[in-house]
C-alpha cells in the first residue's frame, strides 16, 4: 500500500525527499513519478492503489502540475483525493490557480534541507497521520 506519491522531476529534490522521508521520518510507503504524464498514467492503471497523498510540483515535464491537478479531479477514484502542490513558486497567480482546480494545500519548497526535512515532517504528521479520506479504511 502506498502512503505518498510525489511527483516531481528534479533529482537533487527527489535525492532529498528520499533522504529525509526514508532516515528522518521513518515513511517507506511512498512512490515518486518523475512527471505529469507517467503520474496520470498510473493513477489511470493503479485504481485500488490510491495513496493517502500526493505532493505535487507545478514545473513538470509533458504534463505540468497544474493540468495534472485538473485530470484527477475529473476521474473518479481521484476526484476527491488529497493534493499538496509543493512548489518553488510562491506567485499568487500560482497559488490562486491551484486551489481553483481543487488543490488542497500549497507550500513554497524550502531552500535548504533542514526546511525540507521539517516541512516533510509536518506534512506527513498532519495527511498521512491525522487526515481522514474516503480512502482510508
Amino acid at each position: 500500500m502506498i502512503d505518498l506519491i510525489i511527483v516531481e522531476d528534479n533529482p537533487l529534490d527527489v535525492h532529498l525527499y528520499k533522504r529525509a522521508l526514508e532516515k528522518e521520518l521513518g515513511v517507506l510507503n511512498y512512490k515518486i513519478l518523475v512527471d505529469g504524464e507517467e503520474a496520470l498514467l498510473y493513477f489511470q492503471n493503479q485504481l485500488n492503489q490510491i495513496p493517502k497523498l500526493i505532493i505535487l510540483d507545478i514545473k513538470l515535464p509533458k504534463i505540468d502540475g497544474f493540468e495534472l491537478l485538473s485530470q484527477l479531479r475529473k476521474q473518479k477514484n481521484t476526484s476527491f483525493l488529497p493534493v499538496l502542490m509543493l512548489s518553488s513558486s510562491n506567485q499568487v497567480v500560482d497559488i490562486k490557480k491551484a486551489y481553483e482546480i481543487g488543490v488542497n494545500g500549497f507550500m513554497t519548497k524550502p531552500d535548504n534541507y533542514e526546511g525540507l526535512k521539517k516541512a516533510l515532517k509536518a506534512i506527513s504528521d498532519y495527511w498521512l497521520g491525522q487526515n481522514k479520506t474516503i480512502n482510508n479504511e
